[in-house]
Parts: structure tokens; C-alpha cells; sequence
């Protein structure tokens, strides 16, 4: 599943459904949860509809919820972006103990490290194979759940605010 705005200006959410839909067919019993709206929600659904997958994707809207409870719902959770900073999506989804997903867009590479799988944006294939990936290894899922959760903690509020205090006496010496 995935948490976002459904803006195309910096998510891509078009890529995920249809690296979903690709892969849906060896999946059975998969679905993807979309957590989110936007000005682009019916142009995702159609989409979906189009791919052949719309009974599998579901459109949640926005969550007004606790986050996590959203992402205790998902298996795996992918990030499909354009433009992005830290996003604290991500950081979420790791400290949840999700495999993720994410591509190599803004600040993604340097959030998720080696705690999941990166790919090219807007790259429907490598997207699809990584979702396969994770779907079909148990294993590796529980992996980089560990790695997640343990990753996730180098962006804590209090970590944050250390570095950015030892950044300030760096260059006031």
C-alpha cells in the first residue's frame, strides 16, 4: 500500500497501479490500498479501471486515523515519487517495521538506505519486479522489517535536533 497526496506533481501513483497491475496475476489474493486524495484521484481510478485491476486497488481517501493504523494494514509499503524531501511517510512506514519501496527521488535513497529497494522513478517494470520480490520472500520481507525499524530511528525528532545543534557548534568554532 501507499500513503500520499494523489498530486502527479510530486507523487507517481500512476506507476505503482500499473506496476501492479502487471504483476496482480501472480498474486492472488493481493490488493493495493492507496491512502490518500488529490486532484488526480479520478484519473488514478480510471486507471485502474483501464489496467484491469480496479477490484484489487482500493482508494481509501485520507486517513483521519492514527497513521500507523493504515500502515499496519499493508504488507509492503511503496513510495512512488517524483519530487521529495525527507519524507516522513517513509520513516513511518520503517518504524512500523514495513518493507519498503521507494524511488530514487529527493531524499528517499538516504531515508530508506539499505532498509528496502530502490528504483528509477517513473520505471513501471523495475517497480513491478520489486513488488514481486518482496511478495514472493517471506524472508527477505522480515529482513528489511528489521532493518526498517532500526533505520528509522536515525530520524527521530531528538536525533534530529542533536545534529542540527552539533552542525551549529561545528561552525561556530
Amino acid at each position: 500500500g501507499t500513503i500520499c497526496a494523489l498530486d502527479r506533481t510530486q507523487k507517481d501513483v500512476a506507476t505503482l497501479i500499473e506496476a501492479f497491475a502487471a504483476i496482480a496475476g501472480d498474486l492472488p489474493g493481493a490488493s493495493l490500498d492507496i491512502y490518500g486524495d488529490g486532484k488526480d484521484r479520478k484519473h488514478l481510478e480510471q486507471l485502474a479501471m483501464e489496467s484491469g485491476a480496479a477490484d484489487r486497488v482500493k482508494f481509501h481517501g485520507w486517513w483521519d486515523r492514527d497513521i500507523f493504523e493504515a500502515l499496519n494494514r499493508m504488507d509492503i509499503f511503496v513510495l512512488s515519487s517524483l519530487k521529495e524531501g525527507t519524507s516522513n511517510v517513509l520513516i513511518a512506514a520503517m518504524a512500523a517495521g514495513l518493507p519498503a519501496i521507494a524511488t530514487k527521488a529527493g531524499g528517499n535513497p538516504e531515508v530508506l538506505g539499505e532498509a528496502g529497494i530502490l528504483t528509477p522513478p517513473k520505471d513501471v517494470q523495475a517497480m513491478a519486479q520489486a513488488i514481486k520480490k518482496l511478495a514472493d520472500d517471506k524472508e527477505l520481507r522480515e529482513r528489511l522489517a528489521v532493518f526498517a525499524r532500526e533505520r528509522a530511528k536515525l530520524f527521530t525528532i531528538d536525533r534530529t535536533i542533536g545534529a542540527t545543534i552539533q552542525c551549529y557548534l561545528e561552525v561556530c568554532r
